[in-house]
């Protein structure tokens, strides 16, 4: 007939078509069946690996922090990546910016708004004078809804991967966290102070799994799909408690957890002397925070602050406390958590004191500024 074509089946085309069948159900199978998390969702996430170059961070037995940090970064990159999630990490080899700290946790915050970014996630690693601390947590800013839903879905994520861990998300005045203009959290992975904690960390195989939990976290926030955990009560010390005894808080262990503990002095056992023209209340202050330096009597207990730390000056004004440290209050080997619990022994031990509301915490005369905190506010 004019104008009809004519189709000649051959072995070819035959063996072809199968295959080109055979490969079309294949992809529709593995779709339908695969367990690889996917994520279509359109998002920039920074991840930032902390620490680096000069600023190792927290160490045990040449066991760097900055290292697992960067090793845990990549692969929660990686694992992003599969979906349509655009990744910007602030650092991709072992260096700062300009090998300037100061320079650097500013040169973070930047990368955050320079890329429009929807979320940062910042990669850290835990450390405590007791072998016994274990287990990943996640932080927040303080007053962030939304850094607060993240830090739980990323911390539902954690205790699925480690179930022994009951650790709680907690809010705190990270600098990179108060800086950075969108929903934000930092998750200490792990304590490099416990060996089996370290022993995950520094596993290839381990490290990935750390992050595809971090990275099903940040998936499931996007998705709203969380369950709230519930935060740890205020640390803030009652006012209540008008008698005349001092509690002093120092490091403890709470079960595997790391704490607060308490120890309590009688204020005549102080023995005002109401030197350096002090008031009796910045006299009672002053000799407080002198006993947090000297340390614990108690077995149970663990000092924060390095005993070397020298206390130049103790002001109180309008409720708030100024407390000015020697540059040795700087340089413990702690974690970020650790460190921030050594800020709240310093709180909660001075405004329980009344007529002490707040607490500035100075070093050499300049507002505590650290990797991790830049207390440039009184707490």
């Amino acid at each position: 007939m004019k104008g009809s074509r004519v189709y000649f089946i051959t072995p070819l085309t035959i063996s072809l078509s199968l295959i080109a069948i055979f490969l079309i159900s294949f992809m529709i199978t593995y779709a339908v069946n695969s367990n690889e998390p996917y994520s279509s969702l359109d998002k920039v996430v920074v991840i930032d690996a902390g620490h680096g170059g000069i600023d190792a961070g927290a160490n045990r037995d040449g066991i760097l922090e900055k290292d697992i940090n960067l090793a845990i970064a990549k692969e929660l990159a990686r694992f992003l990546n599969r979906g349509n999630i655009n990744v910007v990490m602030t650092r991709q080899e072992d260096r700062l910016y300009q090998d300037d700290r100061n320079k650097d946790i500013v040169n973070r915050v930047k990368i955050v708004e320079d890329n429009k970014a929807d979320i940062l996630v910042s990669v850290h690693v835990n450390s405590f004078p007791s072998s016994q601390s274990f287990g990943g947590q996640t932080f927040y800013n303080p007053g962030s809804d939304e850094g607060k839903k993240l830090a739980s879905a990323i911390q539902e994520k954690l205790i699925e991967i480690q179930p022994e861990n009951y650790r709680k998300i907690k809010s705190a005045p990270y600098y990179i966290l108060r800086k950075s203009n969108v929903p934000a959290v930092i998750v200490e992975v792990g304590f490099i102070s416990n060996p089996t904690d370290v022993k995950r960390m520094t596993d290839p195989k381990e490290q990935r799994i750390i992050a595809q939990g971090i990275g099903e976290g940040v998936i499931n926030y996007f998705n709203n799909n969380l369950h709230l955990l519930p935060t740890e009560k205020s640390v803030l010390a009652s006012r209540e408690d008008k008698s005349n005894q001092i509690k002093l808080y120092y490091g403890g262990i709470d079960g595997f957890r790391e704490s607060l503990v308490e120890e309590k002095l009688k204020i005549e056992s102080l023995e005002i002397s109401q030197e350096d023209n002090r008031s009796s209340l910045e006299e009672i202050a002053f000799l407080s925070i002198n006993k947090l330096i000297a340390g614990p009597t108690e077995y149970n207990s663990l000092s924060l602050v390095p005993k070397d730390t020298q206390l130049i000056s103790l002001a109180i004004e309008d409720g708030i406390a100024y407390v000015d440290f020697s540059q040795e209050f700087s340089s413990h080997n702690l974690g970020g958590g650790s460190e921030w619990l050594k800020i709240k022994s310093i709180t909660k031990t001075l405004t329980q004191i009344e007529g002490i509301d707040k607490v500035q915490i100075l070093v050499e005369g300049w507002p505590y500024k650290t990797e991790h905190f830049y207390l440039d506010e009184a707490l």
